[in-house]
């Protein structure tokens, strides 16, 4: 690939950055303010109870998240080959295996999981009515969000970030209004909310194929068939499952154990922990959808050097990321919550501290396991992977029958997320000659150096003050020179470059 095509391609990146970042920055304000809204209108109870239901649903929604990353993977190396016709044969195949997975999902989830639901959980026996009708609620809206998935994937495949972006914003939007209009209507909040984010999912599918019918090439649903590319998707996807079920269960399936030991009220305590995590990891998300289509090109035009270049710039940019804004939320923790909700439930603050490191660990791995979804090589990742993260589940229910507490227990998943990091590290040396010793350098060592520099002065301004002066001055502080480390020492030549150019750019024309 020649220079120009290179820097090309790195402007698109960048924009692309920008545009899904700025989404992510407004859809984590509505999101947080929302979900103390719903915590005021509902109460913990039902809050938890809101929570955890709608966790279960997704423990049969998994098959969801596998077939997008397929679906993704395959378009964009279409794309990648410059074969439309092969995009629009794969395009109009995805959209038909997510016909079964819906089919597999209500079967499962109106047999297994409505008995586990009505026999198993632990939940109050006058909100068994309410439980079961968001359970039904949460069913439909999951179908919905499956249908979509194909248009969103085509849309991201091409790069279409604008409409993206601004369908992010839409969503959590409705969102909000819906919550207001719990306030309004004397109907029991948690059925009347579920009904709601079951008619915003319909308004955002059909926004989708529209637009992808309206403004991109190869989005038309015909009934096509092609044996080959129906096999490598089922393929592909039958072995990310080993890994989707893996994260499933340490994920949510922790907190269904922590229901059965505890009850609904440290549910919501780690529902709120989820939203905070989350909602920052979505910074980090958003930038793995602006750069995940180029990753898989890459590999898909045999461009190994910027696939490899692409993966570490990747890993260290999404630690950077959400390293800006985990220093001061988690040094501020006590007085954010304080601010952002009515009533803390216990625990909560541990739960979100922790979740923050989990996630800010995950930064680092995004990059990592998107390279080995772009070769389609999976197999044998998959197994290690799967093996290593499924541990988060026993280890923490053996924790909790030996007596220790929810925290040790959700602690577990930094200590296992941990050895998946590196163990993807290794995997990735053997099968795409990583440079280890790089990768850890750019990764690794300028990281704890970052960490290292920017870390004594807020902490210790965090511990001299105290209240809302804290966390402001806390905040300024940490972004200002976590940002400048990052400048001074994280990023490369070309890096800074590129910035001063960007900055000069829009300082000629602001004037």
């Amino acid at each position: 690939m020649s220079g120009t095509a290179s820097i090309s391609n790195n402007k698109r990146i960048a924009r692309n950055t920008v545009l899904v970042y700025s989404r992510m920055i407004l859809t984590i304000g509505i999101t947080l303010f929302t979900s103390r809204k719903m915590l005021e209108v509902m109460g913990v109870d039902d809050f938890g109870i809101y929570n955890v239901v709608g966790t279960f649903v997704v423990l049969f929604a998994f098959l969801n998240t596998i077939m997008a990353g397929a679906t993704q993977r395959f378009l964009s190396y279409d794309l990648g080959k410059n074969d439309l016709k092969r995009f629009n044969l794969t395009f109009n195949i995805s959209l038909i295996a997510h016909f079964i997975i819906i089919g597999v999902m209500f079967l499962l989830a109106e047999t297994v999981g409505l008995w586990f639901l009505n026999y198993k959980m632990e939940i109050p026996p006058d909100r068994m009515y309410a439980a079961n009708w968001v359970y039904q609620f949460s069913i439909l809206t999951s179908a919905v969000r499956i249908l979509r998935v194909p248009y969103n994937a085509a849309i991201i495949t091409d790069e279409k970030m604008s409409f993206y972006a601004y369908m992010g914003i839409l969503e959590v939007f409705l969102g909000l209004i819906s919550v207001y209009i719990l306030t309004y209507l004397d109907i029991d909040k948690i059925i009347l909310y579920s009904a709601l984010v079951f008619l915003s999912a319909i308004i955002i599918f059909f926004s989708y194929r529209l637009y992808c019918l309206k403004k991109l090439e190869g989005c038309s649903f015909k009934w096509l068939w092609d044996k080959d590319i129906f096999k490598n998707i089922i393929s592909f996807s039958s072995w990310s499952m080993f890994g989707g079920v893996a994260n499933l269960l340490a994920q949510q399936g922790l907190n269904v154990v922590l229901n059965i030991f505890y009850g609904v009220t440290v549910n919501a305590s780690m529902a709120i922990a989820n939203q905070v995590g989350h909602g920052v990891y979505s910074l980090v998300s958003s930038f793995q959808t602006a750069f995940n289509p180029q990753l898989v090109k890459y590999y898909a035009a045999d461009e190994h050097n910027q696939f490899i270049k692409l993966i570490i710039n990747a890993s260290k940019y999404s630690f950077y990321l959400i390293f800006i804004l985990a220093l001061p939320l988690n040094l501020n923790m006590d007085i954010i919550l304080d601010i952002w909700l009515p009533v803390i439930p216990e625990y909560t603050k541990q739960f979100c501290q922790i979740m923050i490191v989990f996630f800010t660990i995950d930064a680092l791995s995004s990059a990592l396991w998107l390279a080995v979804q772009a070769t389609g090589r999976i197999k044998k990742y998959q197994l290690i992977i799967s093996i290593v993260i499924f541990m988060t589940l026993p280890v923490s229910y053996i924790l909790l029958k030996l007596g220790f507490g929810q925290v040790e227990a959700v602690s577990v998943k930094i200590f296992i997320n941990l050895i998946a990091h590196f163990t993807r590290i290794i995997y990735l040396k053997r099968n795409i000659q990583l440079p280890v010793r790089k990768y850890l350098y750019h990764t690794l060592l300028i990281p704890s150096i970052i960490i290292a520099l920017s870390s004594p002065i807020p902490l210790f301004i965090a511990y001299k003050t105290d209240g809302i002066l804290s966390l402001v001055i806390t905040t300024i502080i940490s972004v200002i020179i976590v940002t400048l480390n990052i400048y001074l020492i994280g990023m490369n030549r070309d890096d800074k470059k590129m910035i001063r150019n960007f900055i000069l750019k829009k300082l000629k024309h602001a004037k």
